[in-house]
């Protein structure tokens, strides 16, 4: 097996402003850099080439990823990323996600265009739908502000995504990916992956 690990940006994020994913997308390449059946990839916006991506680990060798995305990037891009992964017979073993937010996938991506993603300020307004080859998803939510996490499923399959509730004043939308809930979600569950 050799596992590819994606790690995709939130609607805020940029790559001039440091956030929780870079930190985790930083320490993971370090702690895995000697292994060579693991490939990190570079943090990538929710905006990114998400088929490109899967074209990428399919030319590496990855027969299995897994995804850790925050808001836009947990919501749009990873379930259009496990799609394309789909496409070249690669697994998603884990997507381990961040607040997902809605945003529909007709939706253009360009900035402008979020002005008509309304149901992503809406709690429970949409449902983000995985194809079948996720495995397992889990994740972490807050309920401070909006947007807020929407309800996530592997279509096919009645049992919904395991997530927590993180529920402290000082945990919002904006800053969910800097918990450490969530940073611990992401290195246990990528050790559980590996252990032999």
């Amino acid at each position: 097996m050799k596992l590819g690990i994606a790690v995709i940006s939130g609607f805020t994020e940029t790559e001039r402003k440091s956030c929780g994913l870079d930190t985790i997308q930083r320490d993971l390449a370090e702690l895995y850099k000697p292994a060579a059946q693991v490939e990190v990839y570079d943090l990538r916006s929710w905006k990114a080439d998400m088929k490109g991506l899967a074209s990428l680990m399919k030319r590496d060798g990855i027969t299995h990823t897994v995804i850790i995305a925050y808001s836009h990037g947990a919501g749009y891009a990873s379930p259009l990323l496990s799609r394309y992964l789909d496409e070249h017979n690669i697994s998603v073993k884990s997507a381990l996600l961040c607040d997902p937010v809605y945003r529909p996938q007709w939706l253009p991506r360009w900035t402008i265009a979020q002005l008509l993603s309304i149901r992503s300020l809406i709690p429970k307004s949409a449902v983000i739908k995985f194809p079948a080859n996720v495995q397992s998803i889990k994740g972490v939510r807050q309920v401070q502000n909006i947007p807020r996490a929407h309800p996530v499923i592997i279509e096919g399959r009645e049992k919904s995504w395991e997530v927590s509730l993180i529920d402290r004043p000082s945990i919002n939308h904006s800053c969910i990916d800097e918990a450490p809930e969530f940073r611990n979600l992401v290195f246990n569950n990528i050790a559980k992956i590996l252990k032999p």
